[in-house]
């Protein structure tokens, strides 16, 4: 699960790639927020195999942010 706090509402792409730098999500491309405060997504990671991930969220405006995903 991710907890995403916004302080206004946006647009999100969420992004998974693998260490080879392959995009390994297609269901959860852009994600549009309608309104302040705090969202909890969930990703589906049961298809992927065991290893380190990195997930990149990007608003419409550019910002980035990047967090390191652990799948058992």
């Amino acid at each position: 699960t991710i907890d995403v706090i916004l302080s206004r509402p946006k647009s999100i792409q969420y992004t998974l790639i693998d260490l080879s730098g392959r995009i390994r999500n297609d269901e959860l491309a852009w994600k549009k927020y309608t309104a302040s405060g705090r969202f909890t997504e969930t990703l589906d990671l049961s298809i992927l195999k065991s290893g380190l991930y990195l997930l990149v969220l990007t608003d419409i405006e550019g910002a980035r942010m990047t967090k390191r995903i652990l799948k058992n």
